[in-house]
């Protein structure tokens, strides 16, 4: 997503069709995503664009280290095909991301948000289950992205923060769309090459969600309180159930997670990129994004 500025060179791709979008989305890219016996046209699409946004253009910076990580990102793609696309056909053609209206630097510099949606650990998920090897290698490039992607937004001045979460987990046979908690339970990691908080204020934070969590478990406000969010502050993780003894007692004592509704994230992102909270929103804002090192 650009500046408004860029908006009248927007254009979407459907079916080798140019379209406009919406103001303020530069770039859109849709990659066919049914087929859960594909593992990497989603991903591969993904992963050959991100470098134009968060790596400088080569006539900028000529470094060793982003030479290195430009090759790192095209070993991350396993379908060498994905590179005849259009888009990298510099100046060739309409839809290619770099064009004479919008160039490598204006990619590199201008946007306000990138959103990258993987689907490779899913299809995985539905095609083998989560144990089989090939999760973990979907993983592992997966990790590779993201750090990959931490070292380009350290070097940016600009303040950047990464979200990093999935809508839905999956059960022990790689399913999801029930309720339990492997399906629902997913992953939640946040980084910004900007501090943001510290020790003093986490532990701050700590103690309002832990007070909150009793003032919701008490009678204080009725036995009638929704006993999902008294349940949802902090809690063990269900995957210690993984690891019981033949009696039945757990082998380890699993380690306390802070938990947050899906729903939070819409308000915290919204607060993020300074825009209101959408009108039908039911979450609240994650306090630890906003913690300061002060009580002001």
């Amino acid at each position: 997503m650009f500046p408004n500025e860029l908006s009248d060179t927007q254009a979407t791709e459907t079916n080798d069709t140019l379209q406009k979008s919406r103001t303020g989305w530069a770039r859109v890219r849709p990659f066919p995503s049914l087929n859960v016996w594909d593992l990497d046209t989603v991903d591969d699409g993904v992963l050959s664009r991100l470098p134009m946004f968060l790596l400088p253009p080569e006539s900028e910076n000529k470094s060793e280290i982003i030479r290195k990580e430009r090759e790192q990102w095209r070993q991350l793609v396993k379908q060498p095909h994905m590179w005849e696309h259009s888009d990298f056909n510099e100046m060739t053609q309409a839809n290619s991301m770099v064009s004479d209206k919008v160039g490598h630097a204006q990619l590199h510099h201008e946007w306000d948000m990138i959103i990258a949606h993987g689907l490779g650990v899913d299809h995985c998920g539905h095609r083998f289950g989560p144990d089989h090897s090939a999760i973990s290698h979907k993983l592992a490039q997966m990790n590779t992205a993201i750090e990959l992607i931490v070292n380009a937004i350290d070097r940016d001045d600009k303040p950047t923060a990464l979200y990093v979460f999935g809508d839905h987990g999956m059960d022990n046979k790689g399913d999801h769309g029930g309720d339990s908690p492997r399906e629902v339970d997913a992953g939640l990691w946040i980084y910004s090459n900007r501090k943001w908080h510290s020790k003093e204020s986490d532990e701050r934070t700590a103690r309002v969600l832990r007070n909150a969590q009793e003032l919701i478990s008490s009678n204080a406000l009725g036995s009638s309180f929704d006993q999902d969010l008294k349940e949802s502050w902090w809690r063990n993780t269900h995957l210690s159930d993984d690891y019981k003894s033949a009696s039945g007692e757990h082998l380890f004592e699993a380690p306390e997670l802070r938990s947050v509704s899906q729903i939070d994230l819409v308000s915290t992102l919204s607060l993020s990129l300074g825009l209101p909270i959408p009108f039908n929103n039911l979450g609240t804002a994650i306090p630890e994004m906003f913690a300061s090192d002060n009580d002001s």
